[in-house]
């Protein structure tokens, strides 16, 4: 018997040298050094414990309201990061936008853009500088400074809110969310063009045989196909009959719908439709000049695009001259 009996148990399983402690290793060669050593020993850094697979979040059983409210939450998520992100590089810094209105249900918002409309966020912003002089009298009227509005009204427009014949909220954005009609306007052609795909056809038909309308091209003479947007005049397109039934269409009341402005017109073609200002025609503004005698107009490609604005009597009609309308919530 040896004099120096073990204290260890015979039977037990010999101790780990440390030469083999994964720990040790890394600590003393690195990390892949510690790696190789747990493979061979088939074991886990610490904190990498086996844990029981549940499946992805996304493919867990979800409710038919839980499905719809994540998408609605996505749908809203995504609209107004892309308006956020639209209004950060045309006005150089972030604008705060509102929520979208509670008319904008998903489905709501679906059965629009079937129809070619959609929402985007106007901010409460005034387009034009305006100088007086020490007795507050108006002496000069220009459009803001800004890198990105590349298509400004021309000057005809800012010298008519100097003399008095616009009013000064003539270059100022309301502020909110609107219901934009993104139809494509047509280029002329003998005034007989159409806008494609009109989902306000049936409605301008129905107007038509209901005597609202008396289309006629330039001549003043020749009708216009029924379903045509153009050759109406502005009075005729404010007739509450014509609001009304617009309004249905779009699914909002009445004083929610209108046409656009010449500087909501101008600040979204820039920003997001510049091909209003491409095709040689032109389209009706809600904007009234020289206290309602007459009404604006513009887009004309020939005479300045999206730059063109003029005005016109408001009975006057012209197989040049469309519309588009605007639905306008709350802000």
């Amino acid at each position: 018997m040896s004099p120096f009996p073990s204290l260890e148990n015979p039977f037990a399983q010999p101790k780990k040298r440390n030469a083999d402690d994964p720990a040790l290793v890394g600590m003393m060669l690195g990390a892949k050094e510690e790696a190789a050593m747990r493979k061979l020993a088939g074991t886990k850094a610490p904190g990498e414990e086996a844990k029981e697979d549940f499946g992805a979040v996304g493919e867990l059983e979800l409710s038919e309201a839980e499905r719809g409210t994540v998408a609605k939450d996505k749908m809203i998520r995504e609209i107004m990061a892309r308006e956020k992100e639209a209004l950060r590089k045309f006005f150089g810094r972030e604008i705060q936008i509102s929520s979208l209105p509670p008319e904008a249900t998903p489905e709501q918002i679906n059965a629009w853009e079937s129809m070619g409309l959609r929402l985007h966020f106007l901010p409460p912003e005034d387009l034009a500088d305006i100088k007086r002089d020490a007795s507050g009298k108006i002496t000069e009227v220009k459009p803001r400074t800004l890198a990105a509005w590349k298509k400004k009204p021309q000057d005809w427009f800012f010298n008519q809110i100097k003399d008095g014949k616009l009013p000064l909220q003539a270059a100022k954005l309301s502020g909110g969310w609107v219901l934009v009609d993104t139809t494509p306007k047509p280029n002329y052609a003998d005034g007989k063009q159409m806008y494609a795909n009109d989902f306000l056809a049936p409605v301008l038909i129905k107007l038509n045989r209901q005597g609202v309308f008396k289309q006629a091209s330039n001549d003043g003479k020749t009708a216009l196909p029924p379903s045509s947007r153009f050759g109406i005049s502005p009075k005729e397109l404010e007739d509450p009959r014509t609001v009304s039934a617009v309004a249905d269409v779009l699914g909002l009341p009445p004083e929610q719908v209108s046409l656009q402005r010449e500087i909501e017109f101008n600040i979204l073609g820039n920003i997001h439709y510049p091909e209003w200002g491409d095709t040689n025609t032109s389209e009706r503004f809600a904007d009234q000049y020289e206290n309602g005698s007459g009404r604006l107009y513009g887009g004309h490609s020939d005479v300045g695009g999206l730059s063109y604005v003029y005005w016109d009597d408001s009975t006057g009609r012209s197989g040049y001259v469309g519309f588009r309308v605007l639905g306008r919530f709350s802000s």
